[in-house]
């Protein structure tokens, strides 16, 4: 596996690999693949777009197969710093939020600067349990928490770029 093309925003990372199904692909800003998540394409390369610039990256790829899937393979690279100082500020900011922090019936998880078309939002309970997993597609997933009992919850964000934003609320 190996990373062309890296640019101050985006790289493609390659491989060698017949998969009968297809593969699962991340790239994230830390060593660990992430369990179960991932973009899954057909082909053996994939167009990481939206990372930082003058950042350390590691591409995690695997092998889906008819009964199996592989063990994650890693690759790391770096992207480099901008020549724009003020492009970089304007283009890399991201933000996550979750509203009303006093929810009766839903919460609007809303993502700010992500070019990421699918992340993940978990939904857990005060002592960690996770009680619910949404997929989200565009910037903002409405969550229906109105059956939920009176008590504090925490709202995970979580997408394929390796970005992790934790929200609290209260029902």
């Amino acid at each position: 596996m190996h990373v062309t093309g890296v640019t101050s925003y985006g790289a493609q990372v390659q491989w060698n690999g017949e998969a009968t199904k297809g593969y699962l692909c991340v790239v994230t800003k830390s060593v660990v693949p992430p369990p179960r998540i991932g973009k899954f394409i057909k082909e053996p390369y994939f167009d990481a777009t939206g990372l930082a610039a003058a950042a350390t990256y590691y591409a995690h790829v695997r092998a889906v197969c008819s009964s199996a899937s592989s063990d994650w393979a890693t690759v790391r690279f770096n992207t480099p710093a901008p020549a724009d100082k003020m492009f970089e500020l304007t283009e890399t900011t991201f933000a996550v939020s979750a509203y009303p922090l006093l929810a009766e019936e839903t919460v609007t998880i809303k993502v700010k600067g992500s070019s990421e078309p699918q992340a993940s939002v978990f939904l857990r309970d005060v002592w960690g349990r996770t009680l619910e997993t949404f997929t989200m597609f565009g910037d903002r997933i409405h969550v229906e928490v109105g059956k939920l009992p009176a008590g504090i919850y925490y709202a995970c964000y979580y997408d394929a770029l390796g970005r992790v934003q934790w929200m609290r609320f209260t029902r």
